[in-house]
C-alpha cells in the first residue's frame, strides 16, 4: 500500500491576495462561511496563510481520511477546528489559542471536512496536508 500526499498551503501567493468565496485549490474546496470580509491571503507574524472570517470556512477535503495535518494560527481570538465525517458530526476537535500558531494532527474516523471558526477576522489556516492510502498493483 502506498501514500500518496496531498498538501495545500498559499507561500506561493503574493500577500494581500484576495480570494473567493468559495474556490478549489490542491482537491481541496474551501468554502467561506461569511460573505464578508473577503478571504486573503495575508502575512503576519511571519505567517502566510489564508485569512478566514469570524464566521469561518469549511474545507472539503480530497477523499476521506482518518488523519489530518494543519497548520494555523489565530491572532486576534481563539480559532476552534472541528474536523467532520461525511455525515456533518465531529470526530475531532482542537482549538488554536489567540495569538498563537500551532501544528495539529486531527484524529478521527473517516474525516470528510474542517471547519474553522473564530479568530474575530484574523483566524489563519498556513497549511492542510492528508496522506491517501493507495493499493498498488502486486509484483511477484
Amino acid at each position: 500500500m502506498v501514500a500518496i500526499p496531498f498538501l495545500v498551503l498559499f507561500s506561493f501567493l503574493p500577500n494581500n491576495t484576495l480570494l473567493p468565496p468559495s474556490f478549489q485549490m490542491a482537491g481541496f474546496t474551501f468554502n467561506s462561511l461569511a460573505a464578508s470580509p473577503t478571504p486573503v491571503v495575508n502575512d503576519t507574524a511571519g505567517e502566510r496563510g489564508y485569512r478566514f472570517s469570524n464566521a469561518g470556512v469549511e474545507v472539503a477535503l480530497p477523499a476521506t481520511v482518518d488523519a489530518v495535518d494543519l497548520r494555523a494560527c489565530s491572532f486576534a481570538s481563539p480559532v476552534s477546528i472541528d474536523a467532520l465525517d461525511q455525515g456533518g458530526a465531529v470526530v475531532s476537535h482542537q482549538q488554536v489559542a489567540n495569538n498563537h500558531c500551532a501544528d495539529f494532527r486531527l484524529l478521527g474516523r473517516n474525516i470528510a471536512s474542517l471547519r474553522l471558526v473564530g479568530g474575530n477576522n484574523e483566524g489563519m489556516i498556513v497549511r492542510i496536508g492528508i496522506a491517501i492510502a493507495q493499493c498498488g498493483p502486486s509484483h511477484g
